[in-house]
Formats: C-alpha cells, sequence, structure tokens
C-alpha cells in the first residue's frame, strides 16, 4: 500500500525502510484501556476529554457479545459477529433503521472501529467504547451508545520532535490522500487492557476497490452481509452502507442512499463496518457514522434514477424529449406508512417537470414525474429536481444537467 520510492521530506530522505520503521514505531506505542479507563498518555499529547453524560447508562450486551477486539472480528478475519440479535433480515429495512447520529474525526480512518463494553472511564461513568484511528495520528474513543465530544482522544503527533503524518505527495502514492498516519486497524487485548496502535454480493458488484463484508447473526439464525461501497473516494463522494439477506444475498434488506439524510460521510478506499450489540460504525473521511434500529419507523421512499442528464445533443432552443422518474413508497404494508408527496419543482428555467405524483402513495405504490430540458445558449447548465414530502430528510434531490447544442447552419 505504501511506496517503495525515495523522496526528499522537510525532516531528511524518506525510504522504503526508514518509512517503515516510522510507521512501526507508532504501531509500537501503547495505550492501556482497563477499568481506570486510560492508563499512560503519548508524551506531548493531552488528551481530550468531555462530561459524563447525566443518567445515560451503557447499553446492555446481546447475549454472548463480549466486544470487537480486532480487524474482521477474529484471527482468522471471518469478519463473523455470531451474537447480534437485534439487527436481523426482518429489522433491518430502510423503514426501521437509518443513521443515529455521526461523530466528528480529524482525518480519514482507514482502521476498522473497535468496541468495548463496559468501560469506566474516570469522573465519566461506565460507557460502552468505540475506538477510532485516523490518518491525522489520532486515537478517539466515543460513546458507543450516544452523540457528543469524544470521551477522550490522543494525539501521537509532535510537530516540535519532527513527528507528523507522512504527506502522501512525499511518497508518490494516492492510495492514502491527503496524509499517512495511523492505517491498521489496531487490536486490543480484553485480557490484558492493552492495545497496540499498530466484490460482489449474489448480482451486486461493487466498484474499485471493491468491498470487504462482514457477517452478523445469532448463531445460526438472522444472518446479514454488510459491505460499504466506497467507490467514489477519489472524488470525496459518499460512502454507501449496505445489507443483504444472507440466506439469500439478492435480497437487498438496506443501502444508505435510499434516504439523503442517512448519508454517512465521504468514501474512505478500503473501510470495514464494525457490527456490535445492535449499531453498525463505519470510518469515513470526517466522522464516525453509527447505525441502528430508528425509536420510530419511517416511511421508506426510492426515487430512481438519482440524477438525470441530457449531455449536449439537445439544441438550443428547442426542448428535448422527457427524462423520468420513479417514485415509490417501499414501505411495508404492516406499517400503513402513507407519503404524502406535495409538490415537484425543477430549478434554473431551462428545466421544467411534469408530475403526476401530488397525491398519497400507500405502501408498495409508485408515481412518476418527468423532467425536459430547454437550453437558452450552450453554456453547461446544472440544476435541482427538488421533491417535497413528509418522508425524513425531506425534500429529496434529484440532480440535473445538459449543455445547449449550437443551431446548425443550412
Amino acid at each position: 500500500m505504501l511506496c517503495a520510492k525515495e523522496h526528499q521530506h522537510s525532516a531528511g530522505k524518506v525510504t522504503e525502510r526508514s518509512l517503515r520503521g516510522w510507521v512501526l514505531g507508532v504501531a509500537a506505542i501503547v495505550a492501556v484501556i482497563s477499568g481506570a479507563g486510560i492508563i499512560g498518555r503519548a508524551a506531548g499529547a493531552p488528551g481530550q476529554s468531555r462530561s459524563a453524560q447525566g443518567g445515560v447508562s451503557a447499553r446492555a450486551l446481546e447475549p454472548g457479545f463480549t466486544g470487537t477486539f480486532l480487524y474482521r472480528n477474529d484471527n482468522f478475519r471471518t469478519g463473523r459477529n455470531l451474537a447480534e440479535s437485534v439487527l436481523t433480515p426482518s429489522t433491518v429495512t430502510a423503514s426501521n433503521f437509518g443513521l443515529q447520529f455521526t461523530d466528528a474525526i480529524d482525518a480519514a480512518a482507514y482502521a476498522q472501529p473497535l468496541y468495548v463494553p463496559n468501560v469506566n472511564i474516570p469522573n465519566q461513568g461506565t460507557h460502552n467504547v468505540v475506538y477510532v484511528a485516523t490518518e491525522n495520528d489520532s486515537v478517539y474513543a466515543f460513546d458507543a451508545d450516544n452523540a457528543g465530544p469524544a470521551l477522550w482522544q490522543i494525539s501521537f503527533i509532535d510537530p516540535a520532535d519532527g513527528i507528523t503524518p507522512v504527506p502522501s505527495s512525499d511518497l508518490g502514492c494516492d492510495d492514502l490522500t491527503p496524509i499517512i498516519g495511523i492505517t491498521a486497524t489496531p487490536v486490543i487485548d480484553p485480557a490484558t487492557g492493552k492495545t497496540p496502535w499498530a466484490s460482489t454480493a449474489g448480482n451486486f458488484t461493487f466498484g474499485y476497490p471493491g468491498a470487504s463484508p462482514v457477517i452478523s447473526s445469532n448463531g445460526t439464525t438472522g444472518g446479514i452481509l454488510w459491505a460499504i461501497d466506497s467507490s467514489q473516494w477519489n472524488v470525496s463522494g459518499p460512502a454507501t452502507l449496505y445489507a443483504f439477506d444472507a440466506t439469500n444475498l439478492a435480497n437487498e434488506l438496506y443501502d444508505s442512499n435510499q434516504i439523503s439524510s442517512d448519508d454517512p460521510g465521504p468514501a474512505v478506499k478500503f473501510t470495514v463496518p464494525t457490527v456490535a450489540n445492535g449499531s453498525v460504525y463505519m470510518g469515513t473521511q470526517t466522522q464516525l457514522a453509527v447505525f441502528g434500529l430508528l425509536p420510530v419507523a419511517r416511511a421508506d421512499l426510492t426515487i430512481l434514477p438519482n440524477s438525470l442528464a441530457f449531455g449536449n445533443q439537445v439544441t438550443v432552443g428547442t426542448t428535448s424529449k422527457p427524462k423520468t422518474i420513479t417514485i415509490k413508497n417501499r414501505s411495508s404494508k404492516q406499517t400503513r406508512l402513507v407519503v404524502n408527496v406535495e409538490m415537484e419543482s425543477a430549478s434554473p428555467p431551462v428545466f421544467a417537470v411534469k408530475s403526476e405524483c401530488e397525491k398519497p402513495l400507500m405502501p408498495g405504490k409508485s408515481c412518476k414525474a418527468s423532467v425536459t430540458f430547454e437550453p437558452a445558449d450552450t453554456a453547461p447548465q446544472s440544476g435541482n429536481l427538488m421533491i417535497s414530502d413528509n418522508v425524513t430528510g425531506s425534500p429529496q434531490t434529484v440532480k440535473l444537467s445538459g449543455t445547449g447544442q449550437g443551431a446548425k447552419e443550412k
């Protein structure tokens, strides 16, 4: 993953050997997680903490679940959590499951989040804790069940002594950008408390760099395959969390693209979800995203496609053929959740909308709206089709684009 070329750095020449030694040096730093919280901090790197959440207790553990202590859950890298009884194929739907909260971090998190239950943090009480390491050489401890500032944060950089993340441009690599810090997933030894901070699903294809799926189940029942599509990492596009029925991978249970408010954040190139105690944790370029069952079911609305491109084939002063979107209420009949589509509007005026959708949509029903493009000149145009409704994240947005073609000379 790291280049072997030699490059000049402000602190001197960086070679494959010296860089490898630097990375291993960072990995050798040991923090201790125990009943006393965190013992021993990196020299010259003061931690940051938050006050206790009054009256908020750690969520009870699911039977048989003890924590997530290393990459892909075990020494065989199976990615299995066989003690997950809350998240099942019947509960993970767009109506009941979604983004619960996010916690900001200072750089991309390529390392998989790790989960340790019932950690006693001095002066802050007992928390289920999720640990996140970043490319800015920071390690965070977040409350796994509630949003808020970090319980503590440690930075392993010391600019005064020339200890900083390495700019990826110094190494001629573009796998990890723009800086290289803590990349490997830490390992937590639950016995000693020591932590060295060391694609396809069925017929569904993930774009480059593919996906690293994990499995959750309650023993041999309720199996779900979870995977992250990070194919938009190079343009800071959104990561997408997917859930598939593990017994039938053609049955997609959920994807975070379905509802705009479930956007976890900009994708990182290599990332693995952590399924722990009824929640799903994933790192992005800017934050830790936490998914789980919602306290109140929401209507499940899908809009396909999510963008309409008219290209450059429409002559200035003429109107294009209409392009159509389909709006569907995917809520189950059991929830009886009705979607009220109230208004669709397109802007700028070169785009026009015609719709049959301003009516209640019962579960399982759909309607269509069409958009036309009438360019006034040859300048590239971009806009949005805004769809107002009673669904979380309203208004929903469909991106529009087109470029007028000059009139042909006779």
